[in-house]
């Protein structure tokens, strides 16, 4: 299991296209995300996220748990496997077979026995990766049901937490775009549009 520790950050179409005009974007990738969970909500209604995303030939499953925010930091368990494409194709249409690629929690994977998993629905996402002043950036742009699009910035905390945020905000400043911690998940979001949030 690994602790992910981010700062999310929402931005305005206008301030992350001024950030694409004064930042050199390293790598573009093109996500696509799908959400699974039980026909009940077992997993939202215990702040768990099951997701599937695919980036070229690039796949990975990952479980999330539930998210603590203090500060703006985002903080909350992850369990992540890369899986092949063929395994890919066949979750979609047997997403059981998620939970035997990554190790989950016990109280999980007992509480999702025989039970069926469907999917929830999706987004894709295109991310800009950042490297500035000596912090990584993701600049986020993500299209969602209905054709709405959102855009995020998200900066992945190492154990410099401080002087990263520091840094964040020095080039935010700079670029005259004010600090807005996101509210909502990504996944939530999706809920939202989809008119399945609690």
């Amino acid at each position: 299991m690994a602790t992910e520790r981010e700062v999310k950050l929402e931005l305005a179409c206008p301030e992350y296209e001024r950030l694409l005009q004064h930042l050199e974007s390293r790598v573009v990738e093109q996500q696509e995300n799908q959400f699974f969970d039980t026909a009940g909500g077992l997993l939202l209604n215990n702040g768990w996220a099951l997701r599937l995303r695919s980036s070229g030939e690039h796949h990975w499953v990952t479980l999330k748990g539930p998210s603590t925010i203090r500060d703006g930091i985002h903080e909350r368990p992850e369990f992540e496997a890369r899986i092949t494409r063929t395994a890919a194709e066949q979750v979609k249409h047997h997403p059981s077979q998620m939970l035997t690629a990554i190790t989950c929690p016990r109280s999980i994977r007992e509480r999702l026995t025989d039970q069926t998993l469907v999917c929830v629905g999706g987004f894709s996402n295109e991310r800009r990766h950042v490297d500035v002043d000596g912090v990584h950036l993701e600049l986020d742009r993500t299209r969602f049901p209905g054709n709405v699009y959102r855009y995020e910035l998200e900066l992945e905390l190492s154990e410099h937490a401080n002087e990263e945020q520091a840094t964040l905000e020095r080039i935010l400043k700079r670029l005259s775009i004010p600090m807005r911690f996101s509210e909502k998940s990504k996944y939530q979001w999706l809920l939202t549009y989809l008119g399945k949030a609690s």
